[in-house]
């Protein structure tokens, strides 16, 4: 039995459009998530979600061809140039400074 995902919901040319694009889905296969799509791959030139983004990077951080090539650990970052983590201390940063005011 094929499992129905995010994927089901776009049809295959509208996927192709925005699959891999920043604010648009996962460039994943298995993923495809819509959510903060914001991950820049330097090695797919593809955007990813934050918890592709954490797994591929991890994934790859020892790899010699990735510091060699990219030049860099660190394959997915944002355009701000922050890693998932980062990304995710810096909205929680944000969100609370709202909650107080700020």
């Amino acid at each position: 039995m094929k499992k129905k995902g995010i994927s089901r919901l776009f049809k295959p040319v509208e996927q192709k459009k925005v699959k891999g694009r920043k604010d648009g889905l996962c460039n994943r296969g298995i993923c495809q998530s819509p959510d903060e799509v914001v991950f820049y791959n330097k090695g797919t030139r593809k955007y990813y979600c934050p918890n592709c983004a954490d797994r591929i990077n991890y994934a790859n951080k020892d790899h010699p061809d990735t510091v060699r090539v990219i030049g860099e650990k660190w394959l997915c970052k944002t355009d701000d140039g922050l890693l998932p983590q980062e990304y995710h201390r810096k909205k929680f940063e944000e969100e609370i400074g709202e909650l107080n005011g700020n």
